[in-house]
């Protein structure tokens, strides 16, 4: 029996949750990674500065953080679920135009990506160079700098793009919330901050017992 091909809006909600499925998992390891580097407290700012561990999975969470957000903005052939390509089926005679997204969106979107080019071509030599590949060249792309602040505000463009198409094309809301990460309850880094600063008076008086009562 001839299997009957997905209708374009079904193909449409496969690509678009492949799209959303990227985002959330590259922002809950950004989240994290934000974190890491701008904790809430002073004493989790300084144990992050000397604990080896925490600052080996800050990086490993950044460099997961590049590589996936990577996908959503390279023109590559291969990054097949590049955020620009969704949206050019989407304006008037692409494939998807049936679903009659609003124009002058697209156009604005297609603009916040523009303006980003810079940044973008960061965040693709960091992946393509070092991150997902060896390059005997690479030693030229390790002074990239992209700031925190640039990587959130690619993500609020991707959060803008898929809220609206949810809402405007398949008539739900999308939360943002994200399915782990929450700031206010994460609390590992401050229990072992204490714990740390525990020892490290422990050990002093130790060394110096009749400190307390000079």
């Amino acid at each position: 029996m001839k299997e009957i091909a997905p209708s374009k809006k079904e193909q449409f909600n496969k690509e678009l949750g492949k799209i959303t499925d990227i985002f959330f998992g590259a922002r809950e390891n950004f989240n994290y990674c934000y974190y890491l580097h701008k904790p809430n407290t002073k004493i989790e700012a300084e144990y992050l500065d000397v604990d080896r561990d925490l600052k080996f999975i800050r990086h490993s969470l950044w460099r997961l953080s590049i590589i996936e957000l990577a996908q959503l903005f390279s023109n590559r052939k291969n990054d097949k679920l590049n955020l620009n390509k969704f949206l050019s089926k989407l304006v008037t005679n692409g494939y998807y135009s049936g679903l009659a997204v609003d124009q002058n969106k697209i156009w604005e979107w297609q603009t916040l990506i523009i303006n980003k080019d810079s940044l973008i071509k960061k965040i693709i030599a960091l992946r393509d160079k070092i991150y997902a590949h060896t390059d005997p060249d690479n030693e030229q792309y390790r002074e990239i700098e992209i700031y925190l602040k640039e990587i959130e505000e690619l993500f609020e463009i991707v959060a803008s793009v898929i809220t609206e198409l949810y809402s405007s094309v398949l008539k739900t809301t999308l939360l943002l919330r994200g399915p782990v990460f929450e700031r206010n309850r994460f609390n590992m880094v401050k229990t072992l901050a204490e714990e740390h600063k525990k020892q490290v008076e422990d050990i002093l008086k130790l060394i110096t017992p009749n400190s307390d009562k000079i």
